[in-house]
């Protein structure tokens, strides 16, 4: 099971969080360069490939911006990552429905271990702000001598 924990890998500290939240990241900028560079020639051609457009420029500005912010650990863009590849996908399946692969389960699956990722330091953020202000709360020892 451990050689398919690059699919779904176990996060159980802060730097296994770090390296899932990369790991969409750079699935993220896969699909802007594949995606950039299909709606580049699309447009230089005149003529779609593989289904992408010139249109294709704002999806890959789209997955652009969301590995910039998974590279920043943001929850709300991973979110929004994953939410941009199952729309794309639910829309390659009505389109054209052999044009899923193997590819796109594994880019979804790395946009899943990203938001799995930033989920998981922003719950320990938030475990260590509470750890911190329940520290500040508690009063100063009191003297052990008596009085």
């Amino acid at each position: 099971m451990r050689r398919f924990n690059w699919l779904w890998p176990v996060i159980t500290n802060e730097n296994e969080a770090k390296n899932a939240a990369k790991s969409g990241a750079y699935m993220a900028l896969f699909v802007t360069a594949c995606t950039g560079g299909l709606a580049i020639l699309a447009i230089a051609t005149g003529r779609s490939y593989a289904g992408i457009d010139g249109l294709g420029l704002v999806d890959a500005t789209l997955f652009a911006l969301i590995a910039w912010r998974l590279f920043r650990y943001s929850l709300p863009w991973a979110v929004f990552g994953l939410v941009l590849a199952l729309a794309e996908l639910c829309w390659k399946l009505y389109s054209y429905p052999s044009s899923v692969g193997v590819l796109t389960v594994i880019i979804v699956l790395s946009l899943i271990a990203s938001l799995r990722g930033t989920y998981f330091l922003r719950n320990e953020k938030r475990h260590k702000q509470a750890a911190a202000e329940l520290t500040a709360r508690q009063p100063e020892s009191l003297p052990t001598e008596p009085l």
